[in-house]
């Protein structure tokens, strides 16, 4: 199995965290690790990393946002769904508005609560912390499409980021998105004012 590690950067915000993840899974499956840096776009530089991305051989890409830290194990899991896109649940946000990056189809809005485990469809799914088939790479790439962008294939009418965008086209293309909650266990290290009941919250989920 052919394991990409990717990640968008503005060229100095990698969290020391996600370098020891990256390190470990080097060794543990040979992974390619492929920066795309950009000072000023995360989204450009994610643009820029999956352009080298489809020079490559592979089964499947990890994104990982740069201030992420992905549980260990987290491949393995994601892999086991059997998926073409898996995303593992990433806490997020800022000052007190701490959510998950899980879009729930026919529910819109935020989700606040984790699960204790399983496999469930989603709406669209966030690069925070997400594997892809190399299948979905080539489909695009069959199609000339941007993997990020909006584009007429969209529609005028849909708006959203570039999140959004990848996970429409993708469920267009026939594509279904899964999150998997035994992979819980990662936060955005943002600058973050946690109240000690969101602490709580989420360490009864948070698994290291």
């Amino acid at each position: 199995m052919k394991i990409i590690i990717a990640t968008g950067t503005r060229g100095n915000d990698i969290y020391f965290r996600l370098a020891e993840f990256m390190a470990e899974m080097v060794h543990r499956y040979n992974a390619e690790i492929i920066f795309g840096e950009c000072s000023w776009s995360a989204p450009r530089a994610q643009n820029l990393a999956i352009r080298t991305i489809l020079t490559r051989q592979f089964d499947y890409v990890l994104f990982v946002d740069a201030d992420v830290a992905p549980p260990m194990d987290v491949i393995d899991k994601l892999v086991a769904v059997q998926g073409d896109i898996v995303g593992a649940p990433v806490w997020m946000g800022y000052e007190q508005d701490i959510h998950l990056n899980v879009h729930y189809r026919h529910h819109p809005g935020r989700v606040y609560e984790g699960k204790p485990g399983g496999v469930e469809e989603v709406e669209h799914a966030s690069f925070a912390c997400l594997l892809v088939s190399e299948k979905v790479f080539r489909e695009f790439q069959r199609r000339d499409e941007n993997m990020l962008e909006w584009s007429p294939m969209l529609g005028p009418n849909t708006g959203g980021v570039p999140d959004s965008y990848f996970s429409h086209k993708a469920r267009m293309m026939g594509f279904r998105i899964h999150v998997c909650w035994d992979a819980i266990g990662s936060i955005h290290h943002r600058p973050m004012r946690l109240g000690e009941d969101m602490i709580r919250h989420v360490l009864q989920y948070c698994r290291a």
